[in-house]
Parts: structure tokens; C-alpha cells; sequence
């Protein structure tokens, strides 16, 4: 399995970065990372600067509780961690529907943590109601769903993301972290 931590973090100089890996469970190759030599290997750290705090515009949000149940629905945002500047580049709702109001390339990612005892987990970013980007996870209990897309959006365009889960004992998505922002 290919686990992605992708996340954005408003740092102070001096800060210092540790990261983690941690393997639970399971049989066969419990390997928590595995080494790099020249060109090859599994482990690598990239760290973007990205602009100072108050120049670079970022949303940050999610939905305060559990979707239990199968089939899709949209990830909700009535939790922000953030809001960066970003109200000049877009409207959120908490339905989870953002439109846009300026015309440019995006960025775009979601990370839901899913349930289900013999199904799929799947994410789609739509565009107006047309899926541009999708991704699945088949593994049976908790797993992590992670959506990264860039693309270009027009002025009023309406972008959501749907979750969808089958088999037995299905969460679409677990409850946002209420720690807030780092």
C-alpha cells in the first residue's frame, strides 16, 4: 500500500520537521520504509516554500462528522480550519459545493478516511457536475482515500467532492480532526 502525508503548514523560521512512519498489524513485510540508494528506492521527503503567510491565498476545511452508509455523498465543510485569503478566489458552502470566482489553474486534494468490510472506498472531484478526478481504495477496513488534481477553472464554475463506499459496514468518511490548524 502507498501511503501520502501531503500537507500545508504555516512554519516560523527555525522550525524544525520530523516525520514518522509506523506499521500496525498485519503479516508478511511489516517494512516501515525501505532505503534509498541513487536513483532508486521507496523513501522521500519534498518541502515546497510556497510564499510568506499572508501572500499565498489557502482554504482548509472538512465535515465535523462520521457518513456512515454506501453510496456517494458530498464531503461537507462545515469545519475551516483556514481561510487564507482565498474568499477572493472562491465561495464555500457547507454542503461541500465551492464556486469559483476567478478564472485560473487550482489546485486541488482531499483525503478522506473510509470503512468498509468487503468493498471499495472511492473520491471523485467534479467539475459542474463531471467528474475530473477519481481514485479508489480496495482494502478491506479503515483506509485512506487521497485526491489530488490540477486543473484549470473558469469563473462560476461549482466544484465538489464526492465520496462512495460499498461492501458491509461502510463509512463514506470518518469525522474531520477537530485539533484545528497547526
Amino acid at each position: 500500500h502507498t501511503v501520502k502525508g501531503d500537507v500545508t503548514w504555516t512554519l516560523k523560521a527555525g522550525t524544525k520537521i520530523q516525520t514518522q512512519t509506523i506499521v500496525s498489524g498485519g503479516s508478511g513485510d511489516n517494512w516501515n520504509w525501505m532505503a534509498k540508494k541513487g536513483d532508486t528506492g521507496y523513501n522521500r521527503m519534498q518541502v515546497e516554500f510556497l510564499g510568506a503567510k499572508d501572500e499565498v491565498p489557502f482554504f482548509s476545511g472538512g465535515c465535523t462528522g462520521h457518513s456512515r452508509g454506501g453510496g456517494w455523498a458530498t464531503l461537507c465543510l462545515n469545519q475551516i480550519e483556514v481561510n487564507n485569503g482565498m474568499s477572493e478566489y472562491m465561495h464555500y458552502f457547507k454542503d461541500g459545493r465551492m464556486v469559483f470566482k476567478k478564472e485560473g489553474f487550482y489546485r486541488i486534494t482531499a483525503d478522506a478516511i473510509g470503512h468498509s468490510s468487503n468493498g471499495a472506498k472511492y473520491l471523485q472531484l467534479r467539475v459542474n457536475g463531471q467528474r475530473r478526478s477519481w481514485t479508489d481504495n480496495w482494502n478491506n477496513g479503515w483506509g485512506s482515500s487521497n485526491l489530488d488534481w490540477t486543473g484549470p477553472l473558469k469563473a462560476d464554475q461549482t466544484v465538489d467532492v464526492r465520496a462512495h463506499c460499498s461492501g458491509s459496514n461502510p463509512y463514506r468518511w470518518h469525522s474531520h480532526s477537530s485539533h484545528g490548524w497547526p
